[in-house]
């Protein structure tokens, strides 16, 4: 419900006119400050101020305008790179996309890709499962996990493997953030999210990239168009129309909202009403925390020594939740096979679930849980792209390949031949030295892991492409 007061009189009327005015007049005044730089305590670390960015009108309301204002403004700021200039950041950007067009796309493969893609142009369909991960990769034969059968089974997509994630238990937004835009949020900050901070009308977008190439763009969430602020986000990156849980009147409910099955439902109703090229944008729900609702019948049990009955009946309930998410995926692919038009298919998980943290504890007593190694286990979930037809230049046996969000919608464009900016190019390059990049941190070519204090050890990847992405985002904030 929603109740307007008004004032009941004249008087209160100009009181509250004063009131509003002052408040404005301070808080510029505060960013003022800030923006001069002059002293300010730090409102998150040092007075304890909170902030919950997927819903930010409710600490405004119990924490007041200009605590929350203030806080917020401090932190906007982008770092920029050591030395920076956006001349120089071209002439990088511009070195970069030359030195793939001169190799990896100068191969015949891609060259295949390309001339199959301008002659019929697929749809394209990204599915960012709520909290899907496959959690054997935490010791699962020990505790009789063999992760999600059906999708473990797909073995024709043209690529796939761990995706290493920058958030664990919630951030959903900044997995997506990272996929739409391809910027790392390795060079935006921790701690930061860009869809309630940003206007991003001027970040790099599949959505908009797809949708100049004459695909309609149409993004999926059955739930609230508010969270994470997606209403006003999906319209800044570019897409046509968005699909809420006001779309879903009467759907089926599992778990924690609308069933994964009913998206694709939604999916598969768009492609039946449109038979030109699409990119959909299906962001679920069902997987959503918490794994103590008790509302999904019996599920199978699992035990891992260490935990207590209450985590490990959590752990089961949220592994019910992904059998059914991987049964409802393998559905849709099959509908997808029947189609007589080119659909592709890029499935990931947003992040692991928070209690990974207590599993990955238990499993492994001997790690400093703040170590890199250990944060790495609860900052990685899984992904695919795959195709309904013989893509061009692919062997299509799901090749190994581990990457992060920032460069998953790259890697799917080179794919199946669709032109690339000189950015996208830029991160393909740079993935050569880089192939894993998240706030936890960085993986070098050989395999090796390095926490982003140590980039250093990248040698100039890290540093090149923190340039190149701040020219096409952060620069573009002021």
């Amino acid at each position: 419900a929603c109740t307007v007061v008004a004032p009941s009189s004249a008087a209160d009327s100009r009181a509250l006119v004063r009131r509003t005015l002052a408040n404005l007049a301070c808080a510029l005044a505060a960013f003022a400050a800030l923006w001069a730089g002059v002293t300010v305590p730090d409102y998150f670390g040092q007075l304890g101020v909170g902030m919950e960015y997927w819903y930010t009108l409710d600490y405004y309301e119990r924490q007041g305008f200009i605590t929350t204002f203030v806080a917020v403004a401090q932190d906007l700021p982008v770092d920029e790179p050591e030395g920076y200039s956006d001349e120089s950041a071209r002439e990088l950007e511009a070195a970069y996309a030359a030195t793939y067009d001169e190799t990896l796309g100068a191969t015949e493969a891609r060259a295949a890709a390309a001339e199959q893609f301008a002659e019929e142009q697929p749809t394209v369909i990204c599915v960012m499962n709520e909290t899907f991960a496959d959690l054997s990769s935490l010791e699962g034969a020990s505790w009789g996990y063999a992760g999600p059968e059906r999708y473990a089974s797909v073995d024709d997509a043209l690529m796939g493997g761990e995706l290493a994630v920058s958030v664990i238990g919630g951030g959903t937004c900044n997995s997506e953030f990272e996929f739409l835009t391809g910027i790392p949020l390795a060079y935006v900050g921790d701690g930061k999210y860009p869809y309630s901070l940003y206007d991003l009308s001027d970040a790099p977008s599949v959505a908009e990239q797809l949708s100049a190439l004459g695909y309609s763009t149409t993004a999926i969430h059955p739930n609230y168009a508010t969270n994470w602020n997606r209403d006003r986000v999906y319209e800044m990156l570019g897409f046509d129309r968005f699909l809420t849980i006001d779309d879903f009147a009467g759907a089926e409910q599992f778990h924690s909202g609308v069933s994964d099955a009913e998206t694709y439902d939604k999916v598969l109703e768009l492609l039946e009403a449109d038979d030109g090229p699409q990119f959909i944008f299906d962001v679920t729900m069902q997987n959503h925390s918490s794994y103590d609702q008790g509302n999904i019948g019996e599920v199978e049990q699992y035990a891992v020594d260490g935990l207590s009955d209450y985590d490990n009946d959590r752990l089961s309930e949220y592994l019910a939740c992904i059998e059914e998410s991987d049964r409802a995926l393998a559905e849709l692919m099959a509908e997808l096979e029947q189609l007589d038009r080119p659909v592709v298919l890029v499935f990931f998980g947003d992040h692991q679930p928070a209690l990974s943290s207590i599993v990955a504890d238990a499993l492994y007593p001997d790690e400093d849980p703040s170590s890199l190694e250990h944060s790495l286990r609860t900052h990685e979930t899984t992904y695919f792209v795959w195709a309904n037809y013989d893509v061009a230049g692919s062997a299509q046996v799901s090749e190994e390949l581990p990457t992060s969000p920032a460069y998953l919608a790259a890697l799917m464009a080179e794919a199946i031949g669709a032109p690339l900016s000189d950015y996208q190019k830029a991160l393909l390059v740079a993935r050569e030295e880089m192939p894993c990049l998240s706030l936890v941190g960085a993986q070098g070519a050989d395999g090796t892991w390095y926490e982003l204090e140590d980039a250093d050890a990248l040698g100039a990847a890290y540093d090149d492409l923190a340039s190149i992405s701040y020219l096409e985002f952060a620069s573009k904030l002021e």
